[in-house]
């Protein structure tokens, strides 16, 4: 026969040890049930965001062959489209799509018109993303005459699903690198390096 104090502690040794598993039962449940409804991970592989900040000169060349790059002096706006999907079908990871840039000031445009691959990283099983990325296209400006070039984009930013389907997005700080060439006063070429910073954005995912 086992003795009461031998028993007693091998009883409160399993009792323990139960509360012990409940515990982290109970706690992974509230981790789970932690997430607001609001923030909770989607699945909708399609994504399309507006956004618009300012972007600034990092460097630049001034007027080269009659091409008026004066206005890249200072700040300047930006206004971004893109839309596109992720490879796996789900709401995170690699994604691919088409991008459609444009920048403004003093009556100086460049559309820049071109494909973005990013890769939305989750952050603690919510909707919430960190998200590098990599753009590259044309660049067609009309200034003091036609100008045709290549632009690539870099950098990171923040993205917060809402419910599924709203999307805000949060550019800190990415780099733009253009290289652009101009039919007017005898022609030439402008090579750029500019600093975005601060764009903000709204969108849906799909």
């Amino acid at each position: 026969m086992l003795k009461p104090s031998t028993f007693s502690q091998r009883s409160w040794g399993w009792l323990l040890g139960v509360v012990a598993v409940g515990f982290v039962v109970w706690g992974s449940m509230k981790d789970a049930e932690a997430v607001p409804r609001i923030l909770r991970p989607h699945n909708r592989p399609w994504a399309y965001q507006f956004s618009i900040g300012a972007t600034g000169v990092a460097g630049g060349s001034g007027n080269i062959g009659g091409f008026d790059v004066s206005f890249r002096g200072g700040l300047y706006g930006h206004i971004s489209n893109v839309i596109g999907a992720h490879f796996n079908g789900r709401g995170h990871g690699p994604a691919l799509g088409g991008a459609l840039d444009l920048y403004f000031t003093d009556g100086s445009v460049l559309l820049v018109p071109g494909a973005r691959f990013w890769w939305d990283i989750p952050i603690a099983r919510m909707a919430i993303y960190v998200a590098p990325f990599l753009q590259a296209g044309l660049a067609i400006g009309a200034t003091n005459g036609f100008a045709l070039g290549v632009d690539i984009q870099f950098g990171v930013e923040g993205k917060v699903v809402l419910n599924k389907r709203l999307l805000l997005t949060l550019k800190p700080i990415a780099f733009d690198l253009q290289v652009v060439g101009s039919t007017g006063g005898g022609g030439g070429i402008a090579l750029l390096f500019n600093v975005e910073f601060f764009h903000v954005g709204v969108g849906v995912v799909f």
